[in-house]
């Protein structure tokens, strides 16, 4: 924590002519990522639609089901609908 007045903003101590520092963040600079080949590429297997936990349609506190199991097999119902049903998977 800092006591006094706040220091200028850095556009005005360049304006008037005085030295400023300008606080370099580390996480700025672009990470370098080596890549590695792999070969033909990886082995893709489609799964079907797993069946929903049992979390998902618990009895909450009002009584009522939560109902997201509803929601999960009609959004997987959606993706089939458009040719998108098949979960990808690492072989």
């Amino acid at each position: 924590m800092r006591t006094g007045a706040k220091p200028d903003p850095l556009g005005e101590k360049l304006a008037a002519g005085r030295p400023a520092i300008r606080l370099e963040d580390p996480f700025n600079e672009p990470f370098d990522f080596a890549g590695n080949d792999i070969g033909d590429g990886a082995v893709l297997a489609g799964e079907t639609m797993p069946e929903p936990s049992d979390y998902l349609s618990e009895i909450q506190r009002n009584g009522k089901t939560l109902g997201a199991d509803l929601v999960y097999r009609e959004t997987w119902q959606w993706f089939d609908q458009r040719g998108c049903s098949q979960l990808w998977r690492l072989a």
